[in-house]
């Protein structure tokens, strides 16, 4: 049985940022069909990771998946339905990677806060095609309200976590909650527009934004308090601030 993290699910009940498929020209109706899908995801978030946005083409995606066009086609409209494709898929696995540490019991809400900085760096480094096209909030064509689907995902974030430490889940603080993940967001981005591993410096210049503005904009966490920076496959100390 799936477990259901309070402040997670909807009004419906419904599971948090599952993929939007209206970009499917013919939608899945068999497993073979979704697992081809995900196979021509795979081999589009790889091109793009080589040669960006902007130089994707459907040829290229079909030689990487060895599959005719007509195939890409029968799926993907187009290089922006591949795109959003993508970006679909890497809102899902964002929501599955937060959900997964706001389910963990921890001490204090700076390990809490530490867990969802250390998953949300690992999965620019670990999702292809995630550095590249993210969410999908920079494609020329959106099918959705820019960022909408990821608001709704930090404002669930932001319900889960305010709770356990007495904060009251209003307006005001989901919309700091979301400001505070936008600020955050800005600077891991910058770290990996070079660097496929992420540039160290900037990673950590980005935890220390997220400890500021947690403390400044959500009262979250004490003024003075041990800096623990992620880096890659460790956590580690650094001096207090």
């Amino acid at each position: 049985m799936t477990k259901v993290v309070a402040g997670w699910s909807d009004e419906e009940g419904r599971a948090p940022m599952s993929p939007h498929r209206k970009t499917l020209r013919t939608p899945p109706v068999q497993r073979r069909a979704s697992d081809r899908i995900d196979e021509i995801l795979d081999a589009a978030a790889a091109v793009v990771d080589e040669v960006g946005t902007e130089l994707l083409t459907t040829t290229l995606v079909a030689e990487r998946a060895g599959a005719g066009v007509g195939t890409v086609y029968r799926y993907f409209p187009d290089r922006i339905a591949i795109l959003q494709g993508i970006a679909d898929r890497n809102v899902r696995m964002l929501g599955e990677r937060f959900e997964q540490v706001v389910a963990e019991p921890r001490d204090d809400v700076l390990d809490d806060l530490t867990a969802l900085f250390h998953a949300y760096v690992e999965l620019y480094r670990d999702l292809p095609g995630y550095r590249s096209v993210r969410t999908g909030e920079t494609l020329p064509t959106s099918m959705r309200p820019k960022g909408a689907v990821v608001v709704e995902l930090v404002e669930r974030v932001a319900a889960a976590i305010g709770p356990r430490y007495g904060i009251a889940v209003d307006a005001e603080y989901r919309e700091r909650f979301v400001d505070c993940f936008h600020v955050v967001d800005a600077v891991v981005g910058a770290a990996f527009v070079d660097d496929p591993r992420g540039d160290d410096h900037l990673i950590a210049l980005a935890y220390e934004v997220a400890r500021a503005v947690s403390r400044r904009r959500l009262g979250l966490l004490p003024s003075r308090i041990p800096l623990r920076v992620p880096t890659e496959g460790a956590v580690a100390e650094a001096p207090v601030v």
